[in-house]
């Protein structure tokens, strides 16, 4: 929806979206035509679900359902302000449920070259909020595993340069253990 064809000189502050999508797939070679992502997930499909409104420069997304198999699910509600400049975009997620797969993340980013992380860290589960910008943000919620649950109210900084991370917060563990 746009008020005229000089709408497309500015897309991403002037084109306003009203995306539902129902099960629909993604190919993720094609959404990274216009976005960042790794080209080691050229080869998957992304399923996903969930209404979109706004403008690319504001953007909400609710009860949104994405996953992509045998890497990752996620359900939540989602609100961006600065795209298409992911640097100076602020991210509001609020997420009901998140599974991560980090060995087979980690073996698809690293070449499939194995490496070890503990049988226990399978599945990650994450319940909570993630809110701020990608290098600046709070991380409250619980994450569940089989090595045993942790709570989170932290602060991440990270900088590219001299690629540091600073965390600051609160951080409770149940059962944790590593073996």
């Amino acid at each position: 929806n746009f008020d005229s064809p000089d709408a497309f000189k500015t897309p991403f502050s002037s084109l306003n979206l009203d995306l539902d999508f129902e099960e629909s797939l993604l190919n993720m070679k094609e959404i990274g035509l216009f976005t960042g992502i790794p080209s080691q997930l050229n080869p998957y499909q992304a399923n996903i679900s969930g209404k979109f409104t706004g403008t690319l420069d504001r953007l909400s997304g609710n009860n949104i359902q994405m996953s992509i198999p045998g890497l990752l699910f996620l359900n939540a509600d989602i609100f961006a302000n600065g795209l298409p400049n992911i640097n100076e975009t602020f991210l509001n997620l609020s997420i009901r449920r998140s599974v991560v797969y980090p060995q087979r993340i980690v073996n698809l980013f690293n070449n499939n070259e194995p490496v070890d992380i503990p049988g226990s860290l399978e599945a990650i589960r994450y319940s909570g909020e993630l809110v701020g910008f990608i290098t600046d943000f709070v991380a409250k919620g619980d994450f569940i595993t089989d090595a045993g649950n942790i709570y989170t109210d932290i602060n991440m900084k990270l900088n590219n340069y001299p690629y540091t991370t600073f965390y600051e917060g609160y951080l409770a563990t149940a059962g944790f253990d590593l073996g």
